[in-house]
């Protein structure tokens, strides 16, 4: 049988102010009460705190000119939680976000007590920032970096996307973190992206980091891959794919599985392309569909979580 789209979204409200979307409870007055960090009518929206511009974060200068990065996975530094890392997306020549493909290098910043960074204030403050670039882990092309610990050995995966060896032109008409014309024979190169996704470890982030493997190739974009290594070293992941719709040739981005029975060999990786988790987010005739994942697994219930973008 089908199912129309109006009626999978009153499905999921109903689901949603039922179990309020657990992460709350059900009070006796039919009333979500929602655990810290979340709010809504079914604890179904992320409540998240103001940030502070100036001070947070990553702002990646060079020579006194802004450079645009994207992303940043957050890792802390040792057991004193007062020391973190980010392993962000940096626009190599000044270039704006535009040019991310052919421009993307993949970098290490810093922040907290006894690195080159001091965030100011308490030292809960060093998860936010400010961060510093401290080195160049793989240059351009590589793109959208995202880790994940093995708790048992404390081996960090990264996985990210590349083009090995790069073959791209570069953009150079670029000034102080914009792009600021044409790139001739650069961007035209990306669209999409369709490069693999490589795996590469390390016992810390400051390397060495092993050669990196393939472990996703042919899905038509760069996958936005975000992983999480359970307990019993197998993975899960959400990654994407692009695909035709009707309204679009090439673009229409969806979302899957990956799992892995082990996560440090590709060998067992499994892509599940044939599955869409999240089929009302891109049907084959609605543009745009979802893109970006960020997984994670709520250590209270061992619920797992996804919040993405909604293109």
């Amino acid at each position: 049988s089908t199912q129309s789209r109006s009626s999978a979204a009153s499905d999921v409200y109903k689901r949603q102010v039922d179990d309020c979307s657990r992460n709350g409870a059900c009070t006796t007055g039919q009333r979500c009460e929602c655990r810290v960090g979340w709010t809504g009518h079914a604890c179904q929206q992320l409540d998240v705190a103001p940030v502070e511009r100036q001070r947070m974060g990553f702002r990646s200068r060079e020579d006194g000119h802004n450079v645009s990065t994207w992303g940043g996975a957050i890792l802390p530094l040792g057991a004193s939680g007062k020391n973190f890392a980010m392993i962000a997306s940096e626009i190599t020549n000044q270039c704006g976000m535009s040019s991310w493909c052919p421009n993307s290098q993949v970098v290490l910043a810093l922040s907290g007590r006894n690195t080159s960074v001091d965030a100011g204030g308490n030292d809960n403050d060093a998860a936010a920032g400010p961060y510093a670039k401290s080195t160049v882990l793989f240059h351009h092309f590589s793109h959208e970096p995202s880790v994940a610990v093995d708790a048992h050995d404390g081996r960090i995966a990264m996985f990210f996307t590349a083009r090995r060896p790069a073959t791209r032109q570069l953009c150079t008409s670029c000034a102080d973190g914009v792009t600021m014309g044409p790139c001739e024979g650069a961007t035209q190169q990306c669209c999409p992206d369709t490069d693999a996704t490589w795996l590469t470890i390390a016992k810390s982030v400051h390397g060495p980091w092993t050669e990196p493997v393939v472990v996703l190739n042919g899905t038509g974009s760069d996958t936005n891959l975000s992983p999480l290594i359970l307990a019993n070293g197998s993975l899960i992941a959400v990654w994407r794919s692009f695909a035709p719709t009707t309204s679009h040739p090439w673009f229409g981005s969806k979302l899957h599985l990956l799992t892995a029975t082990k996560w440090d060999d590709p060998a067992t990786y499994r892509p599940h392309a044939d599955v869409n988790i999240f089929p009302t987010l891109g049907s084959p005739t609605n543009f745009g569909g979802a893109e970006d994942p960020f997984l994670w697994q709520d250590s209270r219930d061992g619920v797992f979580h996804v919040v993405l973008h909604n293109m």
